[in-house]
């Protein structure tokens, strides 16, 4: 669903979001992959397979987005050379 790019960016397959098109930020495709979407208003209860299902999606997610995020920050230290951490010689 995510892919990165030559350039440091990254794409989604938009066979799964339809954030495009304004109508929702997900399709057809993506439910039938991850089941359907949970009502936003209600608790998680972790002891049900619904609530372990929207748990695992969200980990996934997570690690999927910080990984990608990763991947970009040390292709842009590569790039300017810049240091990975902030210090107080770059931030004064």
């Amino acid at each position: 669903m995510i892919r990165r790019t030559p350039d440091g960016a990254f794409t989604l397959d938009l066979d799964y979001f339809e954030f495009h098109t304004c109508r929702r930020s997900y399709s057809t495709r993506f439910i039938e992959l991850f089941g359907p979407p949970r009502n936003p208003y209600e608790p998680i209860d972790l002891d049900t397979s619904e609530g372990q299902r929207f748990a695992n999606c969200a980990a996934s997610v997570q690690r999927v987005l910080e990984e990608t995020l990763v991947e970009v920050a040390r292709a842009l230290h590569q790039e300017t050379g810049l240091p990975i951490y902030a210090s107080e010689e770059v931030w004064p």
